[in-house]
């Protein structure tokens, strides 16, 4: 696709014939037969998103991302009543996706794109997904409502690519918004009960783990921020986006305590490092892989002390398939035998209100009730089989032949973090589904715009 110009992009006579003549009109009257300013809110934050998609299109971007994460619980619940801030969401897309389909009708072509067949199959597959689970028991609707609310954000890739990303204006805002939650989050760490800086129940609030409280707010957020931060560092030479690495990944270790995001880290670390020159993989594989053995098997200190105790914990539940390493061998176990009763085309999608009305919803009854959430890559193999499995190759693969000329060496242009996202993923597959689960699409969306916008997705698209 060819990126155009403002004056090119938008037939403003168009805008204003819409706004002025049907959609103010229908608010503003509904507001004041209801008595209630929520329309007209709703209507000036309409207004906002689309000032920010046309004029300020980073900022629209990470306006997406805080609300997807229901503005990281900064905010007073209350105003949105049953629904969420995350709700939202699907006011953006619409607004926005009207915008691309008035470009379409201009013969701008912007559905002409590198992964557009990919994602309009992954759409395809979670409508499937919810007419398979009511076959299964549960009503239709149930079944569409989840699946437009989960997967709904895998069309933000169509709008991402839709305008040219000035994607160092986007990096910073998401290194100084990561800082920021950061720092947020240490406060409420270390004044925890005393001081509430986000608005949320207990539920939120991990149970301690070897004695020490795990309190982390911000989702995938807070891991996608310190490898924009690592991969701005490997790109600009600047120490300070090293800083904020180490800060925000600090962050999420000492108070998050999850181990597939601290083995993630790692694996993603050495492997930007290594494609940036910085650090032989070589040396990595024949030096560093048994002195890193050496330290965690033999030496007296790690025997106590906080992270000894986190130790000792992890090579228990290895060693003795309990706690939580036992519960997700077990819930692989449960799934599994659960998937291959429909191999090809999997269980379907199953929304939780199922469960509160009506019972045996089939997401979150694992032994232990452990959800498909916690199994990483099974949820995808539960919802959609084999299906899903093929569509998933097909994407990793195309996404490989995309960035990199050979392994360990990107075409040009192609940003660092772009591949440390998808190492990342691929290193936490087992635990932690970062490409399809609810709360993380989106970012897979914003990689593969970028991933199209560094390669020229203007062509004609490649063959799958």
């Amino acid at each position: 696709m060819r990126y155009v110009s403002e004056a090119e992009f938008w037939n403003w006579r168009l805008v204003t014939l819409i706004l002025s003549v049907v959609i103010m009109p229908l608010w503003i009257g509904r507001a004041i037969a209801s008595g209630s300013y929520l329309f007209i809110l709703l209507f000036l934050f309409s207004c906002l998103v689309l000032f920010f998609y046309l004029k300020l299109f980073e900022l629209f971007i990470m306006m997406t991302f805080i609300i997807n994460h229901n503005v990281f619980y900064l905010l007073p619940l209350e105003p949105m009543g049953k629904y969420s801030y995350e709700s939202l969401l699907l006011v953006v897309l619409f607004i926005t996706i009207v915008v691309v389909l008035l470009m379409k009708l201009q013969k701008k072509d912007v559905f002409h794109t590198q992964f557009g067949i990919l994602m309009i199959c992954f759409l395809i597959m979670s409508i499937l997904g919810a007419f398979n689970s009511s076959y299964l028991g549960q009503p239709l609707m149930l079944g569409l409502k989840k699946a437009i609310f989960v997967f709904s954000p895998i069309i933000f890739y169509f709008i991402f690519q839709s305008k040219k990303i000035d994607d160092q204006r986007l990096f910073n805002l998401i290194v100084v918004i990561g800082v920021c939650l950061a720092l947020l989050n240490n406060i409420q760490y270390l004044f925890y009960g005393k001081l509430n800086l986000f608005q949320h129940t207990s539920e939120f609030v991990r149970l301690a783990r070897a004695g020490h409280l795990r309190y982390l707010v911000g989702g995938f957020f807070t891991i996608f921020s310190p490898i924009v931060a690592l991969s701005q560092y490997l790109t600009m030479g600047r120490k300070r986006f090293l800083l904020a690495f180490i800060y925000m990944a600090g962050t999420v270790v000492l108070q998050s305590q999850t181990r597939a995001v601290i083995w993630g880290f790692l694996v993603t670390g050495f492997f930007m490092f290594s494609i940036a020159k910085k650090i032989q993989l070589k040396k990595i594989l024949f030096i560093g892989v048994p002195i890193g053995v050496f330290l965690i098997w033999f030496l007296p200190f790690i025997q106590s002390g906080r992270w000894g105790e986190f130790y000792q914990l992890t090579k228990s539940e290895i060693t003795n398939r309990e706690g939580n390493w036992g519960v997700r061998l077990d819930a692989y176990d449960f799934y599994f035998a659960e998937t291959i009763k429909s191999p090809l085309i999997g269980r379907g999608i199953w929304n939780e209100t199922f469960d509160v009305y009506l019972g045996d919803n089939q997401e979150d009854r694992g032994p232990g009730g452990t959800g498909l959430v916690d199994i990483g890559i099974m949820m995808l193999l539960f919802r959609f089989g084999l299906i899903g499995a093929l569509w998933l190759v097909l994407l990793l693969s195309k996404v490989y032949r995309t960035m990199f000329l050979r392994f360990g060496e990107l075409k040009k242009n192609v940003q660092y973090f772009v591949a440390g996202y998808f190492v990342f993923g691929l290193a936490t597959i087992l635990t932690i589904d970062c490409f399809t689960q609810q709360g993380v699409i989106i970012y897979l969306a914003l990689n593969l715009a970028l991933l199209s916008q560094v390669n020229g997705s203007a062509q004609t698209e490649d063959t799958l």
